[in-house]
């Protein structure tokens, strides 16, 4: 009886780990990875050593907007919606970096003071690595572009992109210089019945920027070619413009977290946009040149933009901005100045949750026009936004 039982246990064992040995073995498990490498919220895409960043916003505005006398009065909401997905790899050179941003926006505003868009956007698209930047993002020579984000009427134009290709250098201690060559197509302002035709020779930017404990400021220009249409009959002759500024940021701490003052100056001559007048919308017209006497005349401008964000305490903050401009319009196109004020109130209950009431005035006089203008407009925004 002792060898029956000990003969049918040893079958039972060695069948049942022959039956263990024909059962499918399951694939290891792939966890997703926490990558640091790179700063917080970036994880390992699985299978590869390439790190993953989901960011975005949904904001929605209420917008008011009018002039003197009540012409183009206008109440209007918007929604908009950003995605943004940043990728990046440690090789033997350095990071390669792969960014992209997209928007959404649903603007009931009728065409006019506010400028309706209803549109979905490739917003950014660049790649980075060792120092080359390929691709649509911000012009390098951008520095201060205003702490009231919504600024249709505003002077220093506000997430204006562009395609190009550069290079930064880095010095070391937060010294950077960058060499751009710029899509001059995005830089280009014209009124006055003044053409464009195509160009050889694409904008070029070169800005030195200092990043350091105290803030940060930056020295910069561009060279735009101005050339009139063949279709007009005359020909390709072109001039060339330019712009140069300066801008300096310094960190208040003292006052509050996230203290800060903004100062940025900007001198152009045929390349008006490098003053941040790209969004004027329905006020006076700025043009880069006019033909004059056969030849191409181009128009000069300079603007002033000033900035201060108070950090009150950890959940408000407030903001006070006022910009200035001047243009001398060549040929008949009206010369003009503009000034405006902004102010910005910003309330934040909870991380990732703002609610922002911005109010903002402007005053500006025409000179030379068949009758000469002198006008203003108040605009204010109630905002909620969501980052993430």
């Amino acid at each position: 009886m002792k060898r029956l039982l000990l003969g049918t246990a040893t079958a039972l064992v060695a069948a049942t780990g022959a039956q263990a040995a024909d059962l499918p073995v399951a694939p290891a498990v792939d966890y997703v990875r926490i990558c640091d490498t790179f700063g917080t919220g970036f994880f390992y895409i699985p299978g590869t050593e390439t790190c993953l960043r989901l960011s975005g916003r949904v904001r929605f505005d209420l917008r008011f907007a009018e002039e003197t006398g009540g012409e183009q009065a206008e109440v209007s909401m918007r929604a908009r919606a950003r995605l943004n997905v940043d990728t990046r790899t440690q090789t033997a050179y350095g990071a390669l970096r792969a960014f992209m941003r997209i928007e959404f926006t649903d603007d009931s505003a009728p065409e006019g003071a506010l400028g309706a868009a209803d549109s979905l956007s490739e917003y950014q698209a660049f790649i980075q690595f060792v120092g080359f930047t390929f691709g649509r993002t911000n012009s390098f020579f951008d520095f201060y572009t205003g702490y009231s984000p919504y600024r249709a009427i505003g002077i220093i134009a506000d997430d204006n992109q562009t395609l190009l290709a550069a290079y930064t250098a880095s010095f070391g201690n937060g010294v950077t210089a960058t060499l751009s060559i710029e899509d001059g197509t995005d830089t280009r302002m014209t009124a006055g019945g003044f053409v464009y035709g195509g160009h050889i020779i694409p904008d070029v930017v070169a800005a030195i920027r200092v990043r350091q404990g105290w803030g940060s400021a930056q020295v910069m220009a561009a060279l735009h070619e101005v050339d009139a249409s063949s279709a007009i009959g005359f020909g390709r002759d072109p001039e060339y413009g330019f712009a140069v500024g300066a801008g300096v940021t310094v960190n208040l701490p003292m006052v509050g977290v996230g203290s800060e003052f903004s100062l940025q100056a900007a001198y152009a001559d045929g390349a008006l946009s490098y003053l941040g007048l790209g969004n004027v919308g329905v006020l006076p017209a700025a043009t880069d040149a006019a033909i004059v006497a056969g030849s191409i005349d181009t128009s000069t401008g300079y603007s002033v933009a000033a900035g201060l964000l108070l950090g009150l305490t950890d959940m408000i903050s407030v903001a006070i901005e006022g910009d200035y401009a001047d243009v001398d319009n060549a040929g008949t196109t009206a010369d003009f100045n503009i000034m405006q004020v902004r102010g910005a109130l910003y309330y934040r209950p909870v991380s990732g949750l703002t609610f922002a009431a911005y109010v903002g005035y402007s005053t500006w006089d025409v000179d030379g026009a068949a009758a000469n203008v002198d006008d203003d407009r108040v605009e204010a925004i109630f905002r909620v936004q969501r980052d993430w």
